[in-house]
């Protein structure tokens, strides 16, 4: 249901601004906190990456939304070989709004958005006393970020990450939230 409703507003907003223009987000993600460092349930490894697809309509000169949906893969460190972390993978839908300081070409922007989440983790390493792999849908999220848009079509930009994973309980995780940072790089058509 929040997925439905998130959707249905992005694809209002991105109607009334005119039309979306769309396009292709790829970069690294780094996982930060106990998504990374806890003792037995952290991937224990630095980068990862990731791919989604973005619409986005502008409201005016400096200000646009957009939509997003993107896949995210965490791999665990398995190094020492006796000791093997889990996996974990991100499948994100969200609406970002996108502030451009000086319009949205060539110019420097932030970002705030909210996402909706389907957080999954793999067996590899000791985690809630389970060996099946946990999965948790409509996990709520958001980020903050900000850019540099080089062209209309083409912008840099990092992300800090959020999302309330459930701590216990039978889908539970075993740590919340899960966080990390992400560069990417946006390709507009």
């Amino acid at each position: 249901m929040k997925t439905a409703c998130l959707l249905l507003l992005s694809l209002t907003a991105l109607a009334a601004s005119g039309g979306p223009h769309f396009g292709v987000v790829a970069g690294l993600a780094s996982p930060v906190g106990e998504l990374r460092h806890h003792d037995q349930l952290g991937t224990h490894f630095g980068f990862s990456a990731h791919l989604g697809l973005v619409a986005q309509g502008r409201l005016n000169d400096r200000n646009e939304l957009r939509g997003q949906l993107t896949f995210l893969s965490f791999p665990g460190h398995s190094f020492p070989a006796s000791k093997a972390w889990p996996d974990y993978r991100d499948l994100q839908m969200g609406l970002d709004w996108v502030h451009g300081f000086r319009g949205l070409d060539r110019s420097a922007y932030m970002l705030v958005g909210v996402t909706v989440n389907r957080f999954q983790v793999s067996p590899g390493g000791p985690f809630a006393g389970s060996m099946d792999s946990q999965t948790q849908s409509g996990a709520l999220g958001g980020k903050v970020g900000g850019g540099f848009a080089f062209s209309r079509r083409f912008r840099l930009e990092g992300q800090f990450n959020q999302v309330q994973i459930k701590r216990f309980g039978a889908s539970g995780l075993g740590f919340t939230p899960a966080q990390w940072v992400q560069a990417s790089a946006v390709f507009q058509f």
